[in-house]
């Protein structure tokens, strides 16, 4: 840590029981403080006795830009006096949007000894990262990860692990796609863009295999159901989803792998997994992280003629 007194003083008073005098701190870091100093300074704030102080010390963290970021974050969720924040260190990664393919080995060993939290912060920043990531290595990680989730004895936890290995194969379904892009462009273009356009209008019979994840408080509950509908496509992009007798109205594009629905504002992506004449097949995952919950819907979309 930097020896400026100035700089020595805002860390520790960021650890102060008088919240004014905390808050202070906070916001002096915010302006004068540096990597050098994050360590000591996350320690004390994020360890302080206000819980005002706790989460603006977590926003200051998520708000850092800077590309060595990761570097400390890397060192720090080793250090045993972080082990409590570490599901906060990890959050920082994807909100700071940081380039972590470095370091895909190691989010993957951090799950041994991370907790649930930290474990479902892990496959944020797994799930966006590029797929810049050959088939071995890839396989290699699956090998690793598969060791865990047999060594597990925590079922909620060797559930959350599981879910990794998906986000590991869509790793490296993109990194099919970006192989072999560059070959087939012409074809991809005609046959995925083109042709899903093309295909999706008219009605469809519609099935949605949908699971729903809750993870509360380190408790994980899972729900499956079975949506069954028709779904019309029109050719100026919009549609109607009749299940039963609700009907849900809502527009549509696609792109070269991917069909996007709009629904009263809410956006849902789909990968195209089978692009047929009389068949379609698309799957989604969408996660909402809350304070003490993570909320997951993996989706798996059917059409038939």
């Amino acid at each position: 840590m930097s020896k400026n007194p100035k700089i020595v003083q805002i860390v520790n008073d960021a650890g102060s029981s008088e919240l004014t005098v905390a808050n202070a701190a906070v916001e002096a870091f915010q302006k004068s403080g540096t990597l050098a100093n994050l360590p000591e300074f996350l320690l004390n704030g994020l360890g302080n006795e206000h819980s005002a102080i706790r989460a603006k010390t977590r926003q200051l963290l998520f708000d850092i830009k800077d590309k060595s970021l990761n570097k400390v974050i890397f060192d720090l969720v080793h250090q045993k006096e972080f082990i409590p924040h570490r599901s906060t260190l990890l959050a920082a990664l994807w909100e700071a949007n940081l380039d972590c393919s470095d370091y895909l080995s190691e989010l993957i060993a951090l799950c041994a000894s991370s907790d649930l939290q930290a474990i479902v912060e892990i496959s944020t920043v797994i799930d966006n990262l590029e797929p810049n990531f050959s088939y071995e290595e890839i396989e290699n990680y699956k090998l690793d990860l598969d060791e865990l989730i047999q060594e597990e004895a925590d079922e909620a936890k060797a559930q959350m692990l599981s879910s990794l290995m998906y986000l590991l194969d869509e790793i490296m379904m993109k990194f099919t796609i970006r192989l072999f892009l560059p070959l087939f462009s012409l074809l991809i273009s005609a046959s995925c863009n083109r042709e899903v356009s093309d295909r999706l209008p008219g009605s469809w019979s519609y099935t949605n295999n949908e699971v729903r994840t809750v993870v509360y408080d380190n408790t994980t509950n899972e729900e499956t159901e079975t949506i069954t509908g028709t779904i019309d496509f029109i050719e100026d992009g919009a549609g109607n989803l009749t299940v039963g007798e609700e009907i849900t109205r809502f527009t549509w594009t696609t792109s070269t792998d991917s069909v996007q629905l709009f629904f009263d504002g809410k956006t849902i992506s789909y990968f195209v997994t089978d692009n047929s004449k009389d068949s379609q097949q698309w799957e989604s995952t969408q996660i909402e992280n809350g304070s003490n919950y993570t909320f997951t819907i993996e989706q798996e979309i059917v059409l038939a003629r």
